[in-house]
């Protein structure tokens, strides 16, 4: 397993030429976001007065995957061109770094570009956003599961809240509570992998996604909408009910 893997903020990071941001970018971001994967893209990372510079290479990084949207526009650009590069540079032919994502552009055009990237399997725009979307998550889930990695960041994020608010409800803070003993392998690269986890550790972990599960479908919102009110759950439940199935498959 990655020794950096702990390390990731992100689960993705979208590279892309800002032409293709309205089209394309944030309507995808906006899927993969409600289905609770965490991404990086820059209108929503980077802020006036920071370090454009900065702020990329910590996106880059901090994202376990990069998606790249080619398009005839995205080889026009320098600074899309030194992301790339970036990406390039973490993939070590054992693990997959780079989702391609073609735009209006097919392998023809690729390869006059980049012979390596039309090599790449790839999923074309013209699928339709969902499409590309349900299938970045698949090829990231996979991943995640051939290096018997339990947790995504979306989850990893889920599971320390749900830790959090059973702990905050039943009122219990002491050293020796299970939920903080776990809490401090959740912590730790080991405890990304299902494996490191015994079948006690396990019932405590799935006493705090059920406990919270039910008290998210029962929790009312004020003063927003049902449509965001349920979109606000799901976010949130998405990733609790994959780790339900996945713990219950383990125990």
């Amino acid at each position: 397993m990655n020794s950096e893997i702990e390390n990731y903020e992100w689960d993705a990071f979208i590279s892309h030429a800002s032409e293709d941001k309205d089209e394309v970018v944030l309507p995808l971001y906006k899927i993969l976001t409600n289905k609770g994967m965490t991404v990086w893209v820059d209108k929503h990372e980077i802020f006036l007065g920071d370090s454009l510079r900065r702020k990329i290479d910590e996106g880059l990084a901090k994202s376990r995957f990069g998606i790249v949207i080619l398009s005839e526009r995205f080889f026009q650009k320098e600074w899309a061109m030194k992301e790339l590069d970036a990406l390039v540079s973490r993939e070590d032919g054992k693990e997959k770094v780079i989702l391609p994502i073609w735009h209006k552009v097919d392998k023809s055009v690729i390869s006059k570009h980049s012979p390596l990237l039309a090599d790449k399997i790839a999923i074309s725009s013209e699928k339709g956003l969902d499409s590309v979307a349900e299938e970045i998550i698949r090829t990231y889930k996979k991943e995640l599961d051939s290096k018997g990695i339990l947790f995504s960041n979306s989850q990893i994020n889920a599971l320390k809240e749900a830790i959090r608010y059973t702990r905050s409800r039943e009122g219990n803070y002491s050293s020796t509570d299970p939920l903080v003993q776990v809490t401090g392998k959740l912590n730790s690269e080991e405890g990304l992998n299902i494996k490191n986890y015994n079948s006690t550790e396990l019932s405590v972990l799935l006493k705090a996604v059920d406990d919270n599960i039910k008290y998210l479908n029962n929790y009312k919102y004020q003063g927003l909408s049902d449509e965001v009110a349920i979109k606000n759950k799901q976010r949130i439940l998405v990733p609790l009910y994959e780790l339900r199935t996945k713990i219950l498959n383990e125990n």
